[in-house]
């Protein structure tokens, strides 16, 4: 895993709970670089969720909502690094529907050996996208973060329905926006 998802992560730990309760999911973890993470580095994905898993211990938060706090909190950041993709005058469903065929496509560009999720789509109205996430990491909380956090850029309303799961036996997870 990139080492920008360690240092966002590391940023919204000491921001939320404190530079205690980071420094205490170090002791508690004891991650292989000693918790020194580099936006450029790579960084075993087991490390990231004994870090989340920890921290669930820690502060009696669910893992799913700890990783869904963690996308909202995550977008911002990566809105202001990769700017090019985050256009003012972008409509939000149009953004989500550019995430899989533009905005992975350029990130593999960058960094070759980034495991992406794939996204596929369903645009069954106006008001509404239908978006099928896979991947090995079933990071679905993740992408339902990353979405929330977006409608918080574009300033829209938006509820999301999650019927089908990969962490309960489903080959994908079905992620129902509906658009306020």
């Amino acid at each position: 895993m990139k080492g920008i998802v360690f240092t966002v992560f590391n940023n919204m730990i000491e921001e939320k709970f404190g530079l205690k309760t980071w420094q205490a999911l170090l002791d508690k973890v004891q991650p292989e670089g000693g918790g020194a993470y580099t936006a450029g580095g790579t960084y075993s994905d087991a490390e990231l969720f004994a870090l989340v898993t920890e921290l669930s211990r820690q502060t009696k938060i669910d893992v799913p909502t700890l990783i869904e706090t963690f996308g909202i909190y995550m977008f911002p950041v990566l809105a202001q690094k990769y700017s090019l993709f985050v256009q003012p005058n972008m409509d939000l469903k149009d953004f989500l529907k550019s995430i899989d065929s533009v905005i992975h496509l350029e990130v593999k560009k960058l960094e070759e050996n980034a495991e992406l999720p794939t996204i596929s789509y369903i645009d069954p109205a106006p008001h509404q996208l239908i978006m099928l996430y896979r991947s090995p990491r079933k990071l679905c909380h993740l992408a339902m973060g990353l979405t929330k956090g977006a409608a918080n850029h574009f300033k829209k309303d938006l509820s999301i329905e999650h019927p089908l799961c990969m962490h309960k036996g489903e080959d994908h997870c079905r992620l129902e926006i509906t658009f306020e």
